[in-house]
């Protein structure tokens, strides 16, 4: 995904329908994910009949989205409209309704999805037909093994190190130092790198070095940003020196005070587990 996306961007008119997730008897609850430029989370899955639909996984995204053109190809059902934030713009959407989807272990009779043009992620050469969001995930445990490429729901073993999860809805949040300040920011699977928000007269939590200015696309626009050294920062007990990131201006006051945007890809982690139920973020090095 070679765009910025802020994730704490919510959707602004709820679902009218829960979804139900059930474990189905039989299946291995590990599965196969490609990682794709190196921090996309992409595992194969079912929507109905239809086999082979690619999941991206993303923890920074509120709501279960599913491209356009491959909900016009499912033939799902639409059921009203939704507004959707992305990056730099919001837009009215159609909501559908997925039934029966399934990936491994994980089967959801029915799942509201919001139809949205999808193809900025695609632009790494794999095509995404779905988005799976916090309503979905944050129903269990999820494990992203980044060195075995895998992916888990459910229980797994405990992770070596841990943080609270400040908050887990409508955003993911964890509580950092950068620098030696107090930040808090929003963990975001699908985020290729750690961003850091600046406000008009400069940035709000120190940069180690700033290496350049570039476009960076996202849904319905693009926007300038900085690629940036961001150090050290301090996640629990462990510390990274330096950490690739990406700095930008924050268009408009996110919710609960965030700082920026945590990408668990920007920092060479072996795996990740969000055991949402006791508030927890675990990773290995």
């Amino acid at each position: 995904m070679r765009y910025l996306k802020r994730g704490w961007a919510t959707v602004l008119v709820a679902c009218l329908m829960a979804t139900k997730v059930i474990a189905a008897d039989g299946e291995d609850a590990d599965i196969p994910m490609d990682l794709i430029a190196g921090h996309l989370v992409v595992v194969r899955g079912a929507i109905g009949s239809v086999r082979r639909v690619t999941f991206l996984i993303d923890t920074g995204t509120n709501r279960s989205l599913v491209d356009r053109d491959t909900a016009a190809r499912l033939r799902l059902e639409a059921i009203g409209e939704a507004t959707l934030e992305g990056s730099f713009a919001r837009a009215q959407v159609p909501r559908v309704m997925g039934r029966s989807v399934r990936l491994g272990a994980l089967e959801i009779d029915a799942l509201p999805l919001l139809a949205a043009d999808l193809s900025v992620l695609s632009a790494s050469g794999t095509r995404i037909d779905a988005v799976l969001g916090l309503d979905v995930l944050r129903r269990g445990r999820l494990t992203i093994d980044y060195a075995r490429r895998r992916v888990r729901f459910g229980s797994t073993e405990a992770s070596a190190c841990s943080a609270e999860l400040a908050t887990v809805s409508p955003a993911l949040i964890v509580v950092v130092e950068v620098g030696g300040r107090r930040a808090r920011l929003m963990v975001d699977t699908g985020a290729p790198r750690t961003l850091l928000y600046s406000d008009p007269d400069g940035p709000r939590l120190p940069i180690a070095r700033v290496l350049g200015m570039r476009n960076a696309r996202g849904f319905g626009g693009d926007a300038l940003v900085h690629d940036v050294e961001i150090g050290p920062l301090r996640l629990g007990t462990t510390e990274w020196d330096r950490v690739a990131g990406l700095l930008a201006t924050a268009a408009e006051t996110p919710p609960d005070g965030t700082d920026g945007v945590l990408a668990p890809a920007s920092l060479s982690l072996r795996s990740v587990d969000f055991d949402f139920e006791h508030r927890r973020l675990g990773w290995r090095r």
